[in-house]
């Protein structure tokens, strides 16, 4: 099974010698490892200093609701939308923010484990997809204040990385950090 680290260096080696690089195209590249890894790649552009470009947080937040859906509805393969899948980011934006990511990658590749497995099983699965729902429905809210929409993509991203390396233990950090989101992403905006 790749590791986070694998991912990263898939998508870098996908932007390098480009300009732009499609959604459509990352999707392509990485998807055929099932959902997680495109959750956490996906919320990882937002929690990367992409997140402050205007509108991105909520772009990746729909492409993520749509993932999480087709996870929900138990579909194999990814599928989105041309007007999403034809949206490009620059290719030296995104290889600067894989290389920014890439340290943690390395450490996550070393402490992650498969422990816990009823979280990782297939109806906690398809619950971890509600909450994946639930976190990206926040984020166009959150996007008004800056950065704001870091604490829901993190929890999107660790559920990503207990499906890619199906661990349990991940799993419930990952929910716990959803719920602090959800408390956190209240107060910010009253």
């Amino acid at each position: 099974m790749p590791g986070t680290d694998d991912l990263l260096d898939d998508l870098q080696t996908l932007a390098q010698g480009q300009e732009t690089v499609r959604v459509e195209e990352i999707i392509d590249r990485i998807g055929n490892r099932g959902h997680g890894p495109l959750f956490f790649i996906a919320a990882l552009l937002v929690l990367s200093p992409l997140g402050g470009i205007p509108t991105l947080p909520t772009i990746v937040a729909v492409i993520i609701i749509l993932i999480a859906a087709q996870m929900l509805w138990g579909g194999d393969g990814l599928w989105v939308p041309g007007f999403l899948g034809n949206r490009s980011v620059e290719a030296d934006r995104v290889e600067t923010a894989v290389e920014k990511m890439h340290p943690v990658a390395e450490k996550l590749d070393h402490i992650l484990k498969r422990r816990l497995q009823k979280l990782i099983s297939k109806p906690a699965q398809r619950a971890a997809a509600v909450v994946v729902i639930l976190m990206a429905l926040t984020v166009p809210f959150l996007e008004v204040v800056p950065f704001a929409a870091a604490l829901p993509m993190a929890a999107i991203a660790l559920i990503g990385i207990a499906l890619t390396v199906r661990d349990g233990l991940v799993m419930l950090i990952a929910l716990i950090t959803a719920g602090v989101a959800v408390i956190s992403g209240l107060m910010w905006l009253i």
